[in-house]
């Protein structure tokens, strides 16, 4: 949001690098990271296969945008979020780019989403409309392993096929451009995961983690995908009750009963808000980029008490911890942390993009 609001031709520049690398390939095997931490010996994959939407446009010490994928802890090709974060990133630089919408970019966009989406639903394994994760670590969250249909990557997706078809009627009216295929396709899937999702996940107060796991933890950012489509105008992945209802458990959990609220949220704990792992990695780390999305998300719904809540704990946490313009990925109660200057803590300014007419910043209109 920071670079689409300051330098939106430099984000739209980022976009098109993704939509060429989308249906790029390159077999070259690599060993994968995270299984030598588990014990498994070496398991290779290719670097990047054709269709998956890749995690990174490369590395300054290789071929940055010709070699994609410089991260190799995980597979990234298997990953069931980086497909539908592409498309919605796509329609969100369309709508609310400030210096107007770019039919061009839009157009220039359009056959990588499409084949994104389409690789994307390989991993329906059982054709209930939602990609399955497959138990290894497959998403964003990748110490965090998912099993079958998940809340995070389904609600994700759900929000996807919503934009590409805004995307689809917005080109085929604005254009001329027959999409008429391409929103068949999008609308039965659509209908399909949007009557399995509630179904396969809600338990009554807020969604399971996956269909498959058992895992009995309330995931801090399970609905990031209801808060990108309701941001972006589209219809919202579940109802305003569920999403309410959803939010209390979170700030209940993973915020107020996690030291007291004065960390921030952590990634995903019991809903008595005692770890399921007490060793855990990721479930129990407070990402500031997740934070500030999930601040975001109460500030759109508008409980705002609570955004700035969050907000102020993460960003007294990260300057009284010393580290100002060092914002790592991640912070724990123990006072460690990780991955300074990692990009997703951008997220902050999904809170400005909330609760104001953020397109009419002073200087704006400088693109």
């Amino acid at each position: 949001l920071a670079l689409l609001q300051l330098w939106p031709e430099l984000d739209k520049a980022v976009l098109r690098s993704f939509a060429r690398a989308i249906p790029a390939a390159d077999a070259t095997p690599r060993p994968i990271g995270w299984y030598f931490t588990q014990g498994k010996g070496r398991v290779e994959a290719a670097r990047k296969v054709k269709g998956a939407t890749p995690h990174d446009l490369g590395a300054p010490n290789e071929k940055p945008w010709d070699a994609t994928n410089y991260t190799a802890y995980q597979d990234c090709n298997l990953w069931k979020d980086l497909a539908s974060d592409y498309v919605l990133q796509v329609w969100r630089t369309f709508k609310l780019a400030p210096n107007g919408e770019d039919l061009r970019f839009l157009a220039d966009c359009w056959p990588a989403a499409v084949e994104a989406l389409r690789y994307l639903k390989t991993f329906d394994i059982n054709n209930d409309g939602l990609p399955d994760n497959g138990g290894a670590p497959d998403q964003t969250f990748d110490d965090w392993p998912l099993k079958g249909v998940s809340a995070y990557c389904g609600a994700l997706w759900i929000a996807a096929l919503e934009a590409a078809l805004a995307i689809a009627q917005q080109l085929q009216l604005s254009t001329g451009l027959d999409t008429s295929a391409e929103q068949q396709e999008f609308s039965g899937w659509l209908a399909q995961a949007r009557g399995n999702f509630d179904r396969l996940l809600w338990n009554g107060e807020y969604y399971d983690i996956d269909a498959e796991s058992g895992t009995p933890v309330v995931m801090a950012d399970q609905l990031c995908g209801d808060f990108y489509a309701r941001l972006l105008g589209l219809e919202p992945v579940v109802s305003e009750a569920n999403s309410r209802s959803t939010l209390n458990a979170v700030k209940d959990s993973c915020f107020e009963k996690f030291e007291g609220g004065s960390l921030g949220v952590a990634n995903g704990l019991r809903r008595d808000g005692t770890p399921l792992d007490p060793n855990g990695t990721h479930p129990l780390e407070v990402w500031t980029g997740i934070n500030f999305g999930i601040a975001s998300y109460f500030r759109l719904m508008g409980e705002t008490e609570t955004a700035l809540a969050i907000t102020s704990a993460v960003v007294n946490q990260v300057y009284s911890g010393g580290l100002q313009f060092r914002t790592p990925e991640a912070i724990t109660a123990v006072n460690t942390f990780r991955a300074c200057h990692y990009l997703r803590a951008m997220a902050i300014w999904g809170v400005w993009a909330t609760h104001t007419d953020w397109q009419r910043i002073p200087g704006a209109e400088r693109g």
